[in-house]
């Protein structure tokens, strides 16, 4: 549900839906994949799901398809532990209600009060002081980080993982090269899950500055294809003179793409 709503807002204001007045010109069909043995859009890897149990109760982890990929991920999970002094920190403050929780978990609730203007928590031990508020995002973008472009299996897995999603967008792509009645935007909506591995699978998350962290509210990548405006039609229609620019947060992200070396990479190169 969330990320539906994501992206109506996104097409509302990218549309301009409030100049169509009361009758919009044409509708715009959502697709929405509810059989997560198909999902593209977390890979094939392990991923977070509500539906494991059918409690409805909160996520846990759920293998996906791909057995190699989890062996990855889980190695890289294994390696990745709060350090000492935080871990205490955090104890001092929330005893042990925190027990093992990662704190991605603890980041999270910091930056939902932080973005609605609350102060941090407090307990009858004491607050959360702006110091260990700062601590617990840093360790959370550290294990982002490492948890997908780590060098004990995430890297591995994020590449294996968003292989079925990376297919499913180029072959989005393609057909803007030759068809003129080919969509000419295609718009996937996912969860900072998706975005982090990604980019990783594209060797983006730990190549591209300031990007090897956990991606914020209201990420997004941008998969565009260009070609010279002084191109004949037919031209046009080979690949060689059309090029791909990959942009994150609206910083271009194309030249750290294995393949590719510049902002614009040509599209046999990015294929």
């Amino acid at each position: 549900t969330r990320t539906l709503l994501s992206a109506c807002a996104l097409l509302v204001g990218l549309l301009r839906a409030e100049s169509f007045g009361p009758a919009p010109p044409s509708r715009i069909s959502i697709d929405v994949e509810t059989n997560e043995a198909v999902d593209v859009m977390h890979g094939v890897g392990p991923a977070s799901s509500s539906k494991v149990r059918g409690d409805g109760g909160g996520e846990r982890q759920r293998a996906g398809l791909c057995a190699v990929a989890a062996s990855h991920a889980a190695r890289q999970q294994a390696s990745i532990v709060t350090t000492a002094p935080l871990r205490r920190s955090l104890l001092d403050v929330f005893g042990n209600e925190t027990g093992a929780a990662p704190t991605t978990h603890i980041a999270d609730a910091l930056y939902a009060r932080a973005c609605h203007g609350l102060p941090p928590p407090c307990t009858p031990r004491g607050c959360v002081s702006p110091s260990l508020v700062t601590r617990v995002w840093r360790d959370a973008d550290s294990v982002y980080c490492r948890r997908f472009a780590g060098a004990d299996g995430g890297l591995a897995a994020s590449k294996l993982s968003m292989l079925p999603l990376l297919r499913t967008i180029t072959s989005k792509l393609t057909p803007m090269l030759s068809s003129p009645t080919a969509p000419r935007i295609a718009l996937f909506s996912g969860h900072d899950t998706v975005v982090a591995p990604l980019l990783a699978a594209l060797s983006a998350l730990s190549a591209a500055p300031g990007a090897c962290r956990w991606p914020p509210y209201a990420s997004h990548v941008a998969f565009e294809v260009w070609h010279p405006r002084h191109a004949f039609k037919a031209a046009r229609n080979r690949t060689a003179n059309n090029f791909v620019r990959i942009v994150f947060n609206g910083f271009p992200i194309t030249q750290y793409v294995d393949g590719c070396d510049d902002e614009f990479c040509p599209f046999p190169s990015f294929m």
